[in-house]
Parts: structure tokens; sequence; C-alpha cells
């Protein structure tokens, strides 16, 4: 028995009371959504986040020949399990199956659940047989044809109630993408030129050896921590705890015409192995501010072994700005119509200590973001991140991690641990702070707050377990009765969610159990709490889930967010307040292997209905042809 075998064996013997139950895409995204409620829901771009993970599971990267920048697309991956799995696929030829993840040491069976939709196992390339081939080689064997259509009806809109979007896109081996959607929006009727939103984008990937990546229409962009140029969600615990993020100008098909994407086009290149720059440009209307933008940007970056440096400017130029609200919290908002970024981003990498980070000015502030990452054991990791963003730095397209929806006036430091304790069981915590100098939306003075959170999530077999306690302090306006100024008050908020599901022959169950506890500084404590029932049952090509909440959060500081499984390319995260019930239903068909039809519904039922609450009612229909 050679030695691969051996280890397999071994491997197999240890664990095999703990091998990776079937888990569905859905499943998993889920999961996700249930850490980014870390935060407020409201600050999360949950549509883009569903974009990746959707792309990423239609186009699953080969990790037997995975690059480290490749792997990084694996937002559950953290450095030191990247190298590991490299070096596995380096030293013994390459995995077989994900059964054989479980021999690399730094991996859980939580881990190994989370990536095995978005990984695919072909054979190892040598190096030394590789042979260049021209990007049309091969491009027309596996192309892709995929289009969706998918009407909403809302009874919660009085005006127009109809959402509309449909989407087609062309991929072929991931080198080359071109798509286009349009949609119209509920509330809003329909446009002189027909919908209210139309995308088009084209994207081209490894054209030779120079340039890396083109991409044309829609398209996003993201260098260093995101204080110059970046677009992707931040969450305490998913984004700070793996120190992974996306890098690079990658392709938008998001069917929102809000958030901070570019339009027009950008190149990346790659000299050489270890350098590479990238040029953008962008002209768009941006309806929040009512004006045109055009945005031009260059990055520059150099890789040692171990020590990365770059460096990115952008300069946005915009006609005259509608002027911000008279609220004292804007007076630090950049007016000007042209507005100049420089960033300068590092990153120093060994096993076990990775430090990255970036500083950024504008002509009126500085920001700073840093990041020292330990993993002194194989399953146990330490982060420390500090961020400094002065009260005049204001970059409406920087997106790193803070307290607030705006990157200004800002000083936090963030302390997290993940421990694996065994191939079953996995402890999270974290604690994080934050103070600001002038005024904040809510709080009109100087205001510090603090956020502490202990997590543990375990899997047996058929059964998942997730339990999370989280306890969050901030300031906010309290206007005392009979006094001529306004102060501020604390206000602390705890939560406590259990989740309990199981998943065994096509039928899986879920159960949750949310509980608030919310207490103002000058008025009695207040609770929220709600339970939740998922059964979900799967047979061949149809499957069909409902959900049942019943929940009680009179005050908005008890508010809950309970994810809910809906159609493709779309989420469902409502906001409960009040005293009430919600179900959904979910149903999905494949009636031929090209052809799939989705449907969903979602009612909420308030036990006092008034004017502004009328039952709000949902129902989706998507069509997916996918050839």
């Amino acid at each position: 028995m050679n030695c691969r075998a051996l280890m397999i064996v071994v491997g197999m013997t240890l664990c095999g009371a703990t091998m990776v139950q079937g888990q569905t895409l859905e499943r998993i995204i889920a999961d996700i959504y249930g850490q980014l409620t870390e935060d407020d829901a409201e600050n999360v771009d949950y549509e883009q986040l569903y974009d990746d993970l959707i792309e990423l599971a239609t186009n699953p990267i080969d990790l037997n020949n995975a690059t480290d920048e490749q792997l990084m697309k694996l937002p559950f991956l953290n450095q030191r399990q990247r190298d590991d799995i490299r070096y596995f696929a380096y030293m013994y030829g390459g995995f077989h199956s994900t059964e054989e993840l479980q021999l690399v040491s730094s991996l859980a069976s939580y881990d190994i659940r989370n990536i095995t939709p978005f990984v695919r196992f072909e054979k190892r390339i040598r190096n030394d047989s590789i042979q260049e081939k021209k990007w049309r080689d091969g491009l027309t064997e596996k192309i892709r044809h995929t289009a969706t259509v998918r009407g909403d009806y809302r009874s919660s809109t009085d005006v127009s109630p109809y959402y509309i979007t449909a989407r087609y896109q062309l991929s072929s081996q991931g080198k080359l993408k071109i798509g286009v959607n349009a949609t119209k929006y509920a509330g809003q009727q329909w446009d002189k030129r027909g919908f209210n939103h139309y995308g088009l984008y084209a994207e081209l990937t490894d054209l030779n050896k120079i340039v890396h990546r083109i991409a044309i229409g829609d398209y996003r962009a993201d260098y260093g921590a995101g204080l110059v140029i970046g677009s992707q969600w931040m969450s305490s615990v998913s984004q700070l705890m793996t120190s992974s993020r996306t890098r690079g100008i990658r392709a938008r098909s998001s069917a929102s015409q809000s958030g901070t994407y570019l339009r027009g086009a950008g190149i990346e290149l790659k000299p050489t192995e270890n350098y590479e720059i990238a040029v953008f440009y962008s002209f768009r209307h941006n309806a929040d501010r009512d004006t045109n933008q055009h945005i031009a940007g260059l990055h520059t970056e150099y890789n040692w072994k171990h020590f990365t440096l770059g460096a990115t400017v952008t300069g946005r130029f915009a006609s005259a700005l509608k002027d911000y609200s008279d609220r004292i919290y804007t007076a630090n908002y950049a007016r000007g119509t042209k507005t100049f970024t420089a960033g300068i981003n590092y990153s120093l990498t060994f096993k076990n200590v990775n430090f990255n980070g970036e500083f950024a000015a504008t002509p009126n502030g500085v920001a700073t973001f840093n990041t020292l990452t330990l993993t002194p054991a194989a399953r146990l990791r330490i982060v420390m991140s500090q961020r400094y963003y002065s009260p005049r730095f204001d970059n409406p397209y920087a997106h790193a991690f803070s307290r607030y929806s705006r990157l200004n006036d800002e000083l936090g430091l963030y302390l997290g641990m993940q421990w694996n304790i065994n191939s079953d069981w996995m402890l999270r915590a974290y604690a994080d702070g934050n103070a600001s100098r002038f005024t904040k939306s809510r709080i009109y003075q100087p205001t510090t707050g603090f956020e502490y959170a202990i997590q543990t999530i375990g899997n047996k077999g058929a059964n998942n377990f997730d339990i999370r306690l989280r306890w969050r302090r901030s300031e906010e306006n309290y206007d005392e009765p009979d006094a001529p100024t306004r102060h501020a008050e604390n206000v602390d908020k705890a939560q406590i969610r259990f989740i309990y599901s199981r998943s065994t022959r096509g039928f899986s169950c879920a159960t949750q159990v949310h509980g608030t506890l919310a207490k103002r500084q000058h008025s009695r404590p207040t609770l929220g709490a709600a339970l939740t029932q998922r059964l979900s049952y799967t047979m061949n090509k149809f499957s069909v889930s409902a959900q049942f909440t019943a929940f009680q959060a009179t005050d908005y500081n008890n508010r809950i967010y309970v994810y809910e499984r809906d159609v493709l390319y779309a989420f469902s995260m409502p906001v409960l307040q009040g005293t009430g019930a919600r179900y959904t239903v979910n149903m999905s068909w494949r009636i031929i292997p090209q052809l799939t039809m989705q449907m969903s519904a979602a009612q909420t039922i308030y036990a006092q209905t008034t004017s502004s609450n009328k039952r709000p009612f949902t129902i989706r229909l998507q069509m997916r042809f996918n050839i």
C-alpha cells in the first residue's frame, strides 16, 4: 500500500463518522446569510453576494490546479487553508473527491461542506506538461447559454406592483462571458424606453500572457482593502475572519441599478508573473445624487515571495451635485464636483502570520485599515484589525469594514477568534469597539460603541447546530423632557439565536429560535422573539419547502431578520417587527434538464392591521433555461 492510499484509509477511519452530508447550494447560501445578520441587514448587498456565489457554483474551481488567486474566490478559506490545499495537491497528485479534503488538517467538516458546491477535481497538470494555447482554442467547445425570466407581484406597492426582470448570459470555459439584463421595478411605471434599468456586460479572461482580463459594460473593481475602490459586502465574521477579499475587475450581472458599480471599460495586464497593472474608466448617471459621474482609475502591484506592494489612484468628476440635506451629520460629506483618492496597499505573508492593509488619502482626509492574522495551530485562527477613517475622508466608492454604511469619522479595533475544536464543532468569537469624533445619523454628538459575540456551530451526521449570542451597545439621541438641549443615551441590544436542522433522504427540517432584549438608558427594557419552522422535501426533479414564523417585536430595536428560501437570483430576509406571523412556500420543478420553473409566495399577517400595514403579500414566478 503506497503512502497516499495509507493516508486515505487512516483519514476515512478517523473521520468516517463525520463525512460531509450532501448539502444543497441553497442550504449553504442560507448559512452564509445567517452569518451576515451579525450586522444590520440593510447595509449588506445581498444581490451581489448571491450573484457571486451562483457564478462560483456555475463555474467551480478546479481544486487540483488552482492558484492562490483562484482559491481566494472561496470566501470560506483563510490563507493557511489555501496553502494546505495547494501543498496536498502538489505532494499527492491532487484530490479525487470531496472526502479526501478531510486529509487536510486545517479543514473541518464545516469548511468542507461550505466549499463543496464551488469546486471540482480535474487531473493534476504538471508544470512541465503545460502547453501554451491560444485564447480561441477550444472556445466553442463548452459554450453555455443561460436565460432567466422572473415576474413578481407585491401587494405592498400601491403603484405598479409588478416587478419583471430578464437575464441572458453566454459563457465559455471561464474565458468569455457576455450578458444582458433588463428590469422593471415594483413601484415604478414603465419608462419611455421600456424597462427601468438595462445592463450589458462582457468579460474576457486570459487572452494571452499579458492581457489577464478585459471587462466592458457594467463591472466592478476591487483593490487593496477597498478604501480607494471597492464594491464588496463586509461582515465582521465572514470577511475579517478569513481575510479573503476577491480582487480585480469583474463583470457585474446584477439587476439592480443601485450600488457602486462602474459602467465603461477596464483592463488588467500581467507583463510578468509578479507584476500587474489595471486601468479602468466609467461614465454613469447616479440617480441618488442626480448627476453624471466620470471615474478614471489606475492600479499597479508587485508581488515578491512573501510581500506585496500596490498603489491605486482614482479621479471622480461629476456635473453639479444635488446638495445633501441640512442634517448635522452630513457636514463632512464631500460636496465638490472633483474628487481624487490615492492609496497604497500592502501585505506580508508567512505560513502562520499574515499582515495586510491599505492607507488612502483624499484632499480632505485620510483612512487606514490594517489586519494581523495569526494561525498558531492548524485549526485556530486569531484576527486583529484596526481602522481609522478621518472625519473628512469621504469616498463614495470605498467599501471596507465599518460600523456605519459610510466610511468617514470612525476609529475602531476588532479582535476575533475561530477555533475548529474537532471535525464536528467550531467556536467563533469576536469583540469590536468604535468611536466617532463628530455627529452621526441618530446621534448628534461624539459617540462610542462596542459589540461582542460568541457562536458555536456543530455538524453531527445529518444533524446541524448553530448557537449565537451577541451584545451591542451604541448611543442615540435622547430628548429629555423640558430640557433645552439634546443628550445621548446608551442603547443596549442582546440577541440569542438557536438553529437546529436535519437532512435525510431528501427530507430536511430546520427550527430557529430568535430572542432579543433591548434597553434604552431612560426606558424600560423591551423583548422580542421569533420561532421559525421550515420543512423541505426533494424528489427527483421536484422540490418544495414551506416556512412559518411567529414573531413579536414591538420595538424597533427588537426587530428580527429571518432568511427565507427564494427563487434563484433573488433573496428574502424581511424585517420582522410588531406582532404577527409570516409564511412562505417555495417550489422548484426541473421540467426537462434544460428548463427549470420556480415559484415562491410569502405573506405577513399582523395581529393589528393599520393603513400602512395591509398584510403584505408577494408571489414570484421564474423560468430558467440552460444549455
